[in-house]
């Protein structure tokens, strides 16, 4: 049988009591500097968030907008943005008998808006990835269509009048 006295108490005192409070041993006996441990373990922390943070918030848009051109081949052209609580703007108006081209601009990969659905439109499923989504829409008759987010928490709608 074995004697909590005899074990346990020895190994306290080996890992418990150092000369200077700010060292300890380690597993293999070196000694540890608990201020800069926890120096490095800042650092590496700051580094890590640094790194999701570029690669999540940085902008994939190209440099050259697209919408630019279409204006003049005869399209109508409107711009939503793509945020974290919705689009924006949440209603469109267009006109009857012209084709339109609606971009659906993602600035950021904080959204849980990843597709776009409409059945009115005939748009099953339209993925929506970072920076410029173009969406073209035929020659569209006056009324009202509807549009939401693939998982059906936010809408928008179209007015053709």
């Amino acid at each position: 049988m074995f004697h909590v006295r005899t074990v346990l108490v020895p190994l306290y005192l080996r890992y418990s009591t150092t000369a200077d409070h700010n060292q300890r041993r380690g597993w293999n006996g070196m000694k540890i500097n608990k201020n800069k441990l926890l120096f490095l373990a800042a650092a590496f922390g700051i580094l890590c968030i640094g790194a999701i943070l570029v690669a999540f918030i940085q902008d994939d848009s190209s440099s050259v907008d697209p919408l630019i051109a279409e204006k003049a081949a005869g399209y109508q052209v409107a711009t939503v943005q793509v945020k974290e609580d919705g689009f924006e703007p949440k209603q469109i108006e267009l006109q009857a008998g012209v084709p339109a081209k609606i971009n659906f601009k993602k600035s950021s990969r904080f959204t849980c808006i990843k597709s776009m659905i409409s059945k009115d439109l005939g748009i099953i499923d339209a993925p929506l990835a970072t920076g410029n989504n173009i969406v073209a829409l035929p020659e569209l008759k006056p009324g009202t269509y509807r549009y939401h987010c693939g998982m059906y928490m936010f809408d928008g709608v179209i007015t053709v009048k």
